[in-house]
C-alpha cells in the first residue's frame, strides 16, 4: 500500500529579490498551486493550410503559481508585505525542509494579490506569481529556509 502525502507538510518560501532572508508564507495558507501550460508558435504557411495542417514550434510555457489561505494575524500579516510587481524566487518543499529533503523554485514577479472578508466566515487571501524561469529541482540545505 502506498501512502498518501498530506499537503500539511508544505513550506511555501518568497525571496524577494534583494533580500537575504525569506519569507515563510504556507502556514497560513490552505491551498498552494503550481500551473504548467504548454505554448506553441503558429509558423504555418499557406500550403499548409491549403493542406488542412498546420506547423508549431515549441515555446516556452506559462508557469504560475497561487497560495492562498485564511487571515489569522490580526496585527501584520507575511502575505501583505508582497506587492505587486516585487521579483524574486520562490521555493517550495511538499514534504518539510529538513535536510535532503526534496525542493523546487522558479524566479517569479508576483502578479497578484486577493483580500476577501465575507460578513458570514473568515477573512481570506491570495498571492499569485508568474514563474519566470523554468522550475529548478534540488534539495533541502540544513537551515532552509
Amino acid at each position: 500500500m502506498t501512502s498518501k502525502l498530506l499537503g500539511k507538510n508544505l513550506i511555501v518560501a518568497w525571496l524577494k529579490t534583494g533580500e537575504t532572508e525569506p519569507l515563510s508564507l504556507a502556514t497560513k495558507s490552505r491551498n498552494f498551486k503550481v500551473s504548467q501550460k504548454g505554448n506553441s508558435i503558429d509558423t504555418s504557411v499557406r500550403e499548409d493550410i491549403l493542406a488542412n495542417q498546420k506547423d508549431k514550434q515549441a515555446d516556452a510555457p506559462d508557469r504560475t503559481a497561487e497560495l492562498s489561505g485564511l487571515d489569522t494575524d490580526v496585527n501584520a500579516p507575511d502575505w501583505e508585505t508582497l506587492e505587486v510587481g516585487d521579483t524574486g524566487t520562490l521555493t517550495w518543499y511538499r514534504r518539510t525542509a529538513a535536510e535532503g529533503r526534496p525542493k523546487r523554485s522558479a524566479t517569479a514577479t508576483v502578479t497578484g494579490s486577493d483580500f476577501g472578508s465575507p460578513h458570514d466566515g473568515p477573512n481570506d487571501w491570495s498571492i499569485s506569481w508568474d514563474l519566470t524561469s523554468g522550475i529548478t529541482t534540488g534539495t533541502a540545505a540544513s537551515g532552509e529556509p
